[in-house]
């Protein structure tokens, strides 16, 4: 069981909710924002082979009045893990919850408990780590408030009080033995083997694609992924697990061409319910 975040979690779903995940055929690391609405509940991640699933529900934070407040920002407020076949947690920033309240735990309760094939584990307070063995790892990450644990760079964008608020945030920390049939937001993305980036450069007779080195100092590019071609903006986006900055290729208008369908394909009706095969 790992004590300390590993230094290198780059997939993730966290904050107003931004996702990042690494393609790990292919050295690539995409990001993209998914803006719901409150009371939506989302797939995150569906592996059949471990019966591992992971849902989050949609919450609002309203910004009435506040200056520079273009739209209400959502945020997870319950996120869903199904171990196995019967057994499951919810979890909010203040409770985990086991098998439909058969007991609850505390963000603050030191103890490893197994569940299933998975042994779930509270870390440092605010992280619950599930484990199926050395490779798979998932996180789920209270922020709350009054701990004081938010991010110091959403804090620093956040010196209003009213703009923040307690939320979870979903990571995977080892995802080497996710299946091949492994689905979700952020799921899909450990199945993928041939990702590419490149910029159009046009020749005097032939145009043609050239491979775009992560160092260039092109921002604007093409990722090419499955049968699409997408348009993409390297930027910088932030980690709150480790608070660290990472590069990524982020793909606009709620992960269009960069997910596999829709975004609202990956809605479900409920929280813990089984995605549609």
């Amino acid at each position: 069981m790992l004590l300390t975040p590993t230094a290198d979690v780059t997939s993730f779903a966290d904050s107003d909710p931004h996702f990042m995940v690494e393609i790990l055929h292919s050295g690539l690391t995409v990001c993209f924002d998914i803006n719901g609405d409150p009371g939506d509940v989302f797939n995150l991640l569906s592996d059949p082979k471990l019966n591992l699933r992971v849902s989050a529900y949609v919450i609002p934070v309203k910004h009435d009045g506040i200056p520079g407040s273009s739209r209400n920002n959502t945020y997870f407020g319950k996120i869903g893990v199904l171990l196995g076949t019967d057994r499951y947690l919810i979890l909010t920033p203040d409770t985990i919850e086991v098998n439909n309240e058969a007991f609850k735990l505390g963000w603050d309760d030191h103890l490893s408990m197994r569940v299933g094939d998975f042994v779930v584990h509270v870390r440092n307070k605010h992280q619950v780590v599930i484990a199926h063995g050395d490779d798979v790892v998932v996180v789920i990450m209270a922020h709350r408030v009054k701990h004081g644990n938010i991010f110091l760079a959403e804090r620093e964008r956040a010196t209003d009080r009213s703009r923040r608020v307690d939320h979870l945030g979903f990571y995977v920390e080892e995802g080497k033995g996710l299946a091949e049939d492994v689905h979700g937001l952020i799921g899909q993305f450990y199945r993928k083997t041939e990702v590419l980036v490149s910029r159009p450069v046009v020749d005097a007779t032939d145009p043609f694609d050239e491979p775009l080195p992560l160092s260039s100092p092109d921002q604007n590019a093409t990722l090419s992924i499955d049968d699409r071609q997408v348009p993409v903006t390297l930027m910088n986006r932030h980690i709150p697990l480790i608070r660290d900055y990472k590069e990524c290729w982020h793909a606009a208008d709620n992960a269009k061409g960069l997910i596999e369908g829709d975004y609202t394909d990956y809605k479900l009706p409920y929280l813990n319910a089984r995605p549609a095969a």
